[in-house]
């Protein structure tokens, strides 16, 4: 069993060709970059998707709260008179 400063030692032994590898292109052909980079769009898309609904959400809460707690004018009664309910 190895000991982890024989693991350490490896890894060092290792580092250089690893960067080598790296900067030669040589993983291009073993590494799906387009599935890693799609992935990482469709995160980045939707993290932005969900930013933006609940920066809404928060925001139509304050207006509520402002015209509700500050004027008197209750916007879900008005609301509710609109629709016929």
């Amino acid at each position: 069993m190895l000991g982890l400063a024989d693991i350490a030692a490896q890894a060092a032994q290792n580092a250089p060709s690893l960067w080598q590898n790296l900067w030669d292109g040589s993983w291009s052909s073993a590494t799906p970059w387009g599935g890693i980079l799609a992935g990482l769009a469709l995160f980045w898309r939707l993290q932005r998707f969900l930013r933006n609904l609940i920066s809404t959400v928060f925001m139509l809460c304050v207006i509520y709260l402002t015209v509700k707690l500050g004027m008197g004018i209750d916007l879900m009664e008005k609301l509710k008179d609109m629709l016929g309910n």
